[in-house]
């Protein structure tokens, strides 16, 4: 799972990489990553079984790697104004600030002021937990 993973997130900055270069591309990867979805959830609820622990970290990094994206987009466009259209857009530079503010700006404060989720993150079994789900 961690190979398909990777390979989703792969695709995702590679559209929103080139997105501006081809437009068309961002319609083919939605199809393509529609498509592992359907897989995927083929595969998990139809040819697997769960032996192993339950790793409950694999979706906030998801969410790191994710939040990591919204710099790597206008910094890919910084680097094709440049070398393909020879002109520096403002709106990049703006994007590209915006992206490094989110970065470096610790949210986790602001929204522990506003919300007071907390998430219980701990290993069980298949076996403890298996009659807990839907």
């Amino acid at each position: 799972m961690g190979k398909r993973y990777a390979e989703i997130l792969e695709t995702m900055w590679f559209t929103f990489l080139y997105s501006s270069l081809i437009p068309f591309g961002a319609f083919l990867t939605l199809a393509g990553l529609l498509i592992y979805y359907w897989v995927d959830k083929y595969n998990l609820l139809r040819r697997s079984k769960i032996e192993n622990l339950i790793e409950s970290k694999l979706p906030l990094n998801a969410v790191k790697l994710m939040e990591v994206t919204l710099f790597w987009k206008p910094l890919g466009e910084l680097i094709f104004d440049i070398k393909l259209r020879g002109v520096i857009f403002a709106e990049t530079y703006v994007m590209l600030g915006l992206g490094v503010l989110f970065l470096f700006v610790p949210w986790n404060i602001f929204l522990d002021k506003f919300f007071h989720e907390k998430f219980n993150l701990s290993k069980e079994s298949y076996q403890d937990v298996k009659y807990q789900f839907n």
